[in-house]
């Protein structure tokens, strides 16, 4: 017996439209295009015998969950530790300025800097450390079991993540296999490791 985990990110928002830096609590919803998208992922999910839902409190990665949830039969659950990077005082902001700062950090992260901060956000290392913490709790909580699980989240927070919870993904992979909306990655766990088995559609043959 296996635990399956499928780390989903969510549909397109405004904020993506719109180039807003909204991580938090911005009013920013799915677009039509970002809800479509939710419910071809649903339709994916449906045979996938899903049995635990659990979303980012932020609006477009909660949404997302709700279409899901209402295609496999499982209720959401909010959790603070599948949020998006917390980018501090560039919350909410679109200007060029602000994104020109957002990208050196983002530089920073990808050379593998642990302690570079987003302006007077989050850290690399912090943000690993709460995804981390969460689905290590996870695979322990569900033991050898067939729990499927699927996690919606986002972008910045897979890219940074992952690397620390998934065998065989290494720190450069996800900077240079960029996930799209709505696209997931799947991993099966045994013997308290969990090991990438699909990176979006490809199935790339890592197994135990």
């Amino acid at each position: 017996m296996s635990i399956r985990l499928y780390f989903v990110r969510h549909g397109e928002s405004t904020a993506n439209v719109l180039r807003i830096i909204s991580n938090r609590d911005g009013n920013y919803p799915l677009t039509e295009n970002g809800r479509w998208q939710a419910g071809y992922l649903a339709d994916r999910l449906r045979g996938e015998g899903i049995t635990h839902l659990f979303s980012s409190p932020v609006m477009r990665a909660v949404q997302t969950a709700e279409i899901l949830s209402e295609a496999v039969g499982v209720p959401n659950h909010q959790v603070e530790a599948l949020r998006e990077n917390d980018n501090g005082s560039l919350e909410g902001r679109s200007d060029q300025a602000a994104w020109q700062t957002y990208e050196q950090a983002m530089e920073q992260w990808r050379a593998g800097a642990a302690d570079a901060r987003i302006a007077d956000g989050e850290t690399l290392a912090e943000l690993r450390a709460r995804f981390g913490a969460f689905i290590r709790g996870l695979v322990e909580e569900h033991g050898e079991t067939q729990s499927r699980i699927v996690l919606v989240g986002h972008g910045g927070l897979y890219r940074a993540g992952l690397p620390v919870v998934l065998e065989r993904i290494d720190h450069a992979f996800p900077w240079e296999h960029f996930l799209h909306h709505c696209e997931m990655v799947k991993a099966e766990t045994r013997a308290g490791k969990s090991w990438c088995t699909a990176w979006d559609r490809s199935d790339l043959g890592w197994r135990k």
